[in-house]
């Protein structure tokens, strides 16, 4: 599944002009316009001459940032702006170049036609089918502004990709589409009567049920919410009832929002970029483990890409996930494992490898809708629980080998994301998997403790692993969030502490994963715990800026690229 773009500035319709030009600022001359631009070019000539598409993104977000320290100068300020949105095309952020365009006509009395005749001329970095459609269809319309293929082509993705219908709706009701080009113009017409807005909420909801695309699904379902709202409040009997239940449907099955990414994700992203092996993989004994653990470590890298916006698709590092995505599908076997055999030899099998590297496949393929990666993930979950997990429910490091808490956990995870993106997954997997966590509970002074296998006693991993579980399996936050408020006071907040010597990333990682399923108080006190102690041990000069040294529990069984991966996932989750 697409994720919702990470720089959320509300853009503005292309053709619109200003009611209060009067206020703005007027666009400065050329030659000023010249001059400012060689001033910045000398400022930043050596990310100038860098031509990958994740440097042109890290320029234009340098450029913003040079903005936003107070230059008073207006011609260095416009010239900021539309260079930053240059860069941010040509990376493949559209979202964000249609943005930075937005705020640029939103201070200047500029010809917004022309900018973005001037922008789409370039053709944006990405593969994304849909968004070179729209670079397309935008050069159609700025000459044929009423063509209907090419308003469709903006109106689809502007309205179902950017979720922006302020602007696509005007276009899908030039469309090409028939049934969207008369519900974009119902829509247009705001109607007041319940029974119009209710006929409108169906149409768009029945049109979702036509759509593959999740991220397209998504955007059509929340139209539909937004008019059944209005609706239902002129509105009683069953057809009121019919409405709230598709709300509530809606409502249940809408991702979370986009994440907040921390300058410490930002670092960490950077160093795990910079740092991959050119085959797409990353050498966890080149950077200081103590086994090779390249299978699980690059699992965990892709995850934070992943997580952080990024896919196959699109995203300031789409070629670190394309990159990474290749190498785990080459190290798939054919009954669907995923495991280098570099890593023979490591202490605990292909239950942990497989399991993690299982998890990303399959956010990997969620994300990007690719037919390749998505086989490649059906044929991991089906190797999962077809071949691995145990008649008890449980995993461990070999298949069907009596199961732990701690392998179990990275399984729950990956059969809650093969189910999330849409893959086939038996029920009879997920039921036995809650029975072998129900074996593994226990109570400790009326409250739910989790043990590593039958009969022994809990910890703050075990505890926290099972507490997620239970939520990623659908647990209601108030049957559980008594267990994750002990196991946090049982094993305490993270602290970085002297050199390092209170990291537990096991811990923190599925503490984190907990406190921000059950939200509330305690996922704040554990987020704002967990942030100022990875600020504090993040490395900050040097090739290892962005990254966070080998210190700390597990830490040598995985190394600087296991520490920064799981450090950035955490981070991520916290920060919902």
């Amino acid at each position: 599944m697409r994720v919702r773009p990470s720089v959320i500035i509300p853009i503005q319709c292309v053709f619109i002009v200003a009611s209060h030009a009067a206020e703005l600022a007027p666009v400065p001359d050329v030659e000023a316009q010249k001059e400012a631009l060689a001033t910045i070019k000398d400022v930043f000539k050596a990310d100038y001459a860098k031509t990958k598409f994740e440097e042109k993104a890290a320029l234009a977000k340098k450029l913003l940032a040079w903005l936003d320290e107070g230059h008073e100068n207006a011609v260095l300020r416009f010239v900021l702006l539309n260079e930053s949105a240059s860069n941010f095309w040509k990376a493949g952020d559209i979202n964000t170049a249609l943005a930075t365009l937005d705020r640029l006509t939103a201070t200047y009395q500029a010809d917004k036609t022309a900018l973005m005749r001037t922008l789409v001329s370039v053709e944006p970095g990405t593969r994304d089918p849909d968004a070179l459609k729209f670079a397309t269809g935008m050069k159609t319309i700025l000459d044929k502004p009423n063509d209907p293929a090419g308003n469709l082509n903006v109106g689809l993705y502007r309205c179902l990709l950017l979720f922006d219908w302020k602007t696509g709706l005007p276009a899908l009701a030039k469309g090409a589409e028939p049934v969207l080009k008369d519900l974009a113009s119902k829509d247009l017409s705001e109607p007041v009567d319940p029974k119009d807005q209710a006929a409108i909420g169906d149409g768009w909801f029945n049109f979702s049920e036509r759509e593959t695309n999740k991220t397209r699904k998504q955007a059509l379902r929340e139209r539909a919410k937004m008019w059944y709202e209005r609706a239902i409040t002129g509105t009683t009997g069953a057809a009121k009832a019919r409405m709230i239940l598709r709300v509530d449907d809606i409502v249940a099955n809408t991702p979370p929002p986009p994440p907040v990414i921390l300058p410490a994700t930002e670092a960490a992203l950077k160093w795990l970029a910079a740092h991959q092996e050119e085959d797409g993989h990353w050498n966890t004994i080149k950077y200081g483990a103590s086994n090779q653990v390249d299978t699980a470590c690059t699992g965990f890298a892709l995850l934070a890409f992943i997580r952080s916006a990024n896919s196959e698709n699109g995203g300031i590092y789409q070629k670190s996930v394309r990159k990474a995505v290749e190498w785990l599908k080459v190290n798939q076997a054919a009954n669907g494992c995923i495991y280098a055999r570099t890593d023979v030899g490591g202490i605990r099998g292909i239950g942990y490898p497989h399991a993690i590297a299982g998890i990303a496949l399959i956010e990997a393929a969620g994300a990007s809708q690719n037919a390749d990666t998505l086989k490649a993930a059906q044929k991991a979950i089906d190797y999962s629980v077809k071949i691995h997990q145990n008649a008890a429910g449980g995993f461990r490091y070999t298949e069907k080998m009596a199961g732990c808490i701690s392998v179990s956990g990275w399984y729950f995870q990956q059969m809650k994301a093969a189910k999330t993106a849409g893959l086939a997954i038996s029920p009879l997997s997920f039921d036995l998997a809650g029975r072998f966590l129900d074996s593994l509970a226990k109570n400790v002074n009326g409250v739910t403790l989790y043990t590593y296998q039958p009969g022994q006693d809990p910890n703050r991993r075990r505890d926290m692993i099972g507490d997620a579980t239970r939520l990623l399996f659908g647990a209601k936050k108030s049957e559980v969030l008594a267990s994750i408020e002990t196991a946090a006071k049982d094993g305490g907040l993270p602290i970085w502490g002297a050199n390092g010597d209170s990291v537990d990333l096991y811990y923190w990682y599925y503490g984190s994963l907990a406190t921000s399923l059950v939200g509330g108080s305690i996922a704040k006190q554990w987020g704002d715990a967990l942030k100022n102690a990875l600020n504090e041990g993040q490395c900050k000069s040097g090739d290892e800026t962005g990254s966070w040294p080998v210190v700390g529990n597990f830490s040598d069984e995985w190394g600087r690229v296991g520490q920064t991966a799981i450090a950035c996932v955490a981070l991520i989750m916290a920060s919902r």
